[in-house]
């Protein structure tokens, strides 16, 4: 009965995805697995680097990060809880403050800006030339790659004579042809990494299927108040304490919107405004 009972959820589950999704999944699941299973690779462009010059580099490390966990456990049709999340985080983040300790230790002059647990486990820091190669005798180390800024293709305009508007903005982008081509929207989803989203705003009624908040909301200098990590709203006037000001040299303001302005441009059902759009 036990085996009937998980032989069903396993269905379930799948039943919710399409092979296509499914086939995809397990490639990537696949690919992630072998790279784990390597030893530590050292990138071509940072072999045989020498000398004090400051190289910017992202370090890959062999615990599996929340989304290849989360990931595994879903074609296989197991359930991944809240804590099975949290634990694998705590695993994650043992891994990555033994990594800083042992750049201590060995003398790795190395800044730390950035560490990531999600969707990949590993930091991204700074450190001299000489002491690249140094990284790759560190436990758990599996790749080290260069950190490079990457810029799209083209040079910008200063005076671009096209200025469509965004509610009729469809016939720039191509959309209905798109659209004749048998597109239409069907069984996409459409993540999107930004400020955040208005959730309960009424054109993403039925639609909004949840988000992951990046931003550590717990120190009271930054912030009035926490949020949690799977809470993606947007920053409000009511999360800014009284020593940050409103609006900064820029004219950027403390609170944000960018994010449900873009969700709303993906994904906005005319609820409140009827829109041309398909899905």
């Amino acid at each position: 009965m036990v085996g009937s009972a998980e032989t069903e959820e396993m269905q379930a589950a799948n039943e919710q995805l399409s092979r296509e999704t499914l086939s995809q999944m397990r490639a990537i699941i696949s690919e992630q697995k072998t790279a784990l299973n390597k030893g530590p690779v050292l990138h071509s462009d940072l072999q045989n680097l020498s000398g004090d010059e400051e190289v910017a580099v992202i370090v890959e490390l062999s615990e599996m990060p929340v989304a290849l966990k989360k990931g595994i456990n879903k074609i296989s049709g197991k359930k991944f809880t809240k804590t099975d999340e949290q634990n694998v985080q705590e695993k994650v983040k043992a891994q990555q403050k033994k990594f800083e300790n042992q750049l201590n230790s060995k003398g790795i002059k190395g800044k730390i800006h950035f560490a990531y647990n999600y969707t990949f486990n590993g930091v991204s820091l700074k450190l001299k030339a000489s002491q690249v190669k140094n990284l790759l005798k560190m436990d758990g180390v599996k790749l080290v790659e260069p950190d490079v800024e990457m810029k799209a293709l083209g040079n910008p305009v200063a005076n671009d004579a096209i200025s469509p508007d965004p509610n009729t903005a469809g016939q720039f982008l191509n959309v209905p042809n798109v659209w004749d081509l048998g597109y239409q929207g069907q069984n996409v989803k459409v993540a999107v990494l930004d400020t955040g989203i208005d959730y309960y705003h009424p054109e993403f009624q039925g639609i909004y299927k949840g988000g992951y908040n990046f931003i550590d909301q717990s120190s009271r200098t930054n912030y009035t108040r926490d949020r949690a990590s799977d809470d993606p709203y947007e920053t409000t006037p009511l999360d800014r304490p009284a020593n940050k000001a409103e609006f900064d040299s820029n004219g950027s303001s403390f609170y944000t919107e960018h994010g449900t302005h873009v969700a709303g441009i993906i994904a906005a059902q005319g609820n409140i405004q009827p829109i041309t759009f398909r899905l």
